[in-house]
């Protein structure tokens, strides 16, 4: 449930942190 969570936080602030965004899209594959 938590990579879910980060992913619906990344969209809130997605806005705000494009690129964090992309950061973050990317550790949840390498977690995977």
């Amino acid at each position: 449930a938590t990579p879910g969570i980060v992913r619906i936080t990344a969209g809130n602030y997605g806005g705000k942190l494009g690129p964090h965004h992309f950061h973050l899209h990317r550790l949840q594959d390498m977690m995977m």
